[in-house]
Parts: C-alpha cells; structure tokens; sequence
C-alpha cells in the first residue's frame, strides 16, 4: 500500500514538473520576434551616416517593429533607441546634401577648384522645437584658394540654407536663404551641432 501510494506520488511529481517545463517553454517561445526586433534595434545603435545601407537598416527595423501586434510592441524595450536613429538619419541626410551643395558651390565659384584648401569648418543643423526635424542648416568654411592673378586668397564663406522635406522620398532639398532670415528663424529653434565637415 505505501508503494502505491509512493508510487502515486512520485508520479503525480514527475508529471507536474514536466507539465511546468512545458508551460515555461511555451511562454518563452510565444513571441520570439520582439526579442528579434530588439536585437535588431542594439546591432545598428551606432550608425553615423545617412548612406542607403544605414537607411535601410533603420527601415528594415521599422519595419519588422511596425508587424508586430500591440503586446509584442509593448515588449520592445529599446524602442525610444529606434526613434533616435530615425531622427539620426534625417538629421545626417540633411547635412551630407549641405556639405554636397558647398562643395558644388566651390566647384562652381573657384578659379582652380583643385587649389581649394580648407583651415577650419563647421556646420550646424537646427532642429525645429519638436526635435524631430531638420529645418535649417548654417556653416562655415575658412578657407585659401587660388584668384585669377595666380596668387592666393583666404577667406571665411558662410552657407545658409533652409531645409525642405521633399513629399516624394523623403530627401530635402536645399534653399539658400538671406543671412537676415536666418538670425530671424536662430530665434525660434533649437540647435544640433554636428561638428567639423567630413571633408
């Protein structure tokens, strides 16, 4: 009798546990792909340009987040990091199109382009008071080149642009605007500073 009942016992344990496993498994594997997101979101924390290969990753994520239901989303712990590096990206697609656009003005306005040495630069990129825009772009560019005579100039040119987002792929064009316009719109919003040039 107390075999039985030790037996029983023993039994209804075994049972137990092997139930508990299979709950705890089931659990952990109900929605791997929010873990998946999160992973995906700590891989690309530290992009730092705007190429197609840095936008993609951003949007791939994006786009892995945006498939998953609510309670999977709420699970996404580091989901304020993939908002920062959307904001990155415009931010960095913004200043690479200034840095472009001042290049093609040298390119356009030098007598010998090629003579074109740069002593100092930087570049700011305002954002607009949510944080989340580029909205205007100021930069300074100390420089020597040759003049028409042979000899050399050096001088500081300043570049003033407005950002537009475009409405088809979401680029931004660039307007140059008056140094006026600028001190006016220096007033309303805050400032990100990206620092020196790449070139």
């Amino acid at each position: 009798m107390k075999k039985t009942i030790l037996f029983l016992l023993i039994s209804i344990l075994v049972i137990s546990l092997i139930s508990c496993g299979s709950e705890t498994n089931e659990s952990n594997n109900a929605n791997p792909a929010y873990q998946a997101v999160i992973n995906r979101i700590e891989a690309i924390k530290n992009i730092s340009d705007a190429s197609v290969d840095s936008r993609t990753k951003v949007d791939t994520v994006r786009s892995q987040y945006d498939a998953l239901d609510d309670q999977a989303k709420a699970q996404v712990t580091n989901y304020d990091l993939l908002l920062k590096l959307e904001r990155r990206i415009k931010f960095y697609s913004a200043r690479e199109e200034a840095e472009s656009e001042i290049k093609d003005w040298f390119n356009a306005n030098l007598k010998n382009p090629s003579s074109l040495e740069t002593h100092g630069t930087s570049i700011i990129v305002y954002c607009d008071t949510s944080h989340e825009n580029p909205v205007l772009i100021s930069a300074e560019v100390d420089y020597s080149a040759q003049n028409g005579f042979g000899g050399t100039n050096r001088e500081t040119k300043y570049f003033y642009y407005k950002v537009s987002p475009s409405t088809f792929d979401g680029y931004y064009d660039l307007e140059e605007i008056s140094i006026g316009t600028y001190l006016d719109l220096y007033e309303e919003w805050n400032v990100v500073n990206f620092g020196n040039f790449l070139w």
